[in-house]
């Protein structure tokens, strides 16, 4: 399966090599991760057979094509610090904290980065970048 870009959403195709006999068929069964641009809702989902009419056909009347309507519940990450935890000793600092996923999903290996800054609290300075 081949992915392709599109501005109303992803597109895969197939491509079928072979021969499907006379009152033949195939049945295709495939799996999707839907990417998190794709929030809960009701969207459709068209299957589209010969879709550049590259076979020869008896009937031509462009019966090629199914839409469905389907609804996706999203099960999605929320990641957040459940603690955090610091020790300095002179000139050393030291931080401890942890990420929980509170989220009804994975991640889905999905990039992200956690970020430490450090500021002072008196003078109201902007933040200094400590760790990325």
């Amino acid at each position: 399966m081949r992915p392709i870009s599109s501005q109303r959403g992803l597109t895969y195709y197939y491509r079928r090599y072979g021969v499907v006999e006379a009152n033949s068929s195939y049945t295709v069964r495939t799996q999707f991760f839907i990417l998190p641009t794709f929030g809960s809702g009701q969207y459709n989902v068209s299957v589209s057979t010969d879709y550049r009419n590259q076979v020869f056909e008896l009937n031509v009347n462009n019966n090629n094509m199914r839409r469905a309507t389907v609804t996706l519940s999203r099960r999605l990450p929320d990641l957040v610090i459940s603690s955090l935890a610091y020790t300095s000793l002179g000139n050393q600092l030291n931080i401890s904290y942890t990420v929980r996923n509170v989220g009804s999903g994975d991640t889905i290996g999905a990039p992200w980065r956690d970020e430490i800054y450090i500021a002072n609290v008196s003078s109201q300075r902007q933040s200094i970048l400590l760790f990325r």
